[in-house]
């Protein structure tokens, strides 16, 4: 954001790296996008032992030097599997909002605590 402009970026674009936070165990983990018209995926930190409920909540975490402010709900996991090692999960989530029918955004004018 600068003062006459800004850039927006959709949560589906592959360069954009969110941290999140699973509502009900407060795992916390990095979500991606894989393009337009493809899933939003978690494919780290969150470890095979944690128990990912279906339909969970899934939103901004807030972690220190984040780049949004926590709690801005993002989407629901709709499908959970192992990686390729089994060393953690990967979660396919489904926004909460359907992208593809945006008509407008809102610019958050946020610094992260320092």
């Amino acid at each position: 954001v600068q003062s006459g402009r800004s850039v927006i970026k959709l949560l589906t674009d592959p360069d954009i790296v969110v941290g999140v936070r699973l509502l009900s165990s407060n795992e916390t983990g990095l979500l991606h996008g894989q393009g337009d018209g493809n899933p939003l995926v978690i494919d780290s930190a969150v470890e095979p032992k944690v128990v990912v409920p279906p339909d969970e909540l899934v939103s901004t975490s807030g972690e220190d030097r984040a780049t949004f402010p926590g709690g801005i709900p993002i989407g629901r996991v709709s499908k959970v599997d192992l990686s390729a090692g089994q060393l953690f999960q990967v979660l396919t989530v489904t926004p909460l909002a359907d992208l593809g029918r945006l008509t407008f955004v809102k610019v958050l004018l946020w610094e992260p605590p320092q």
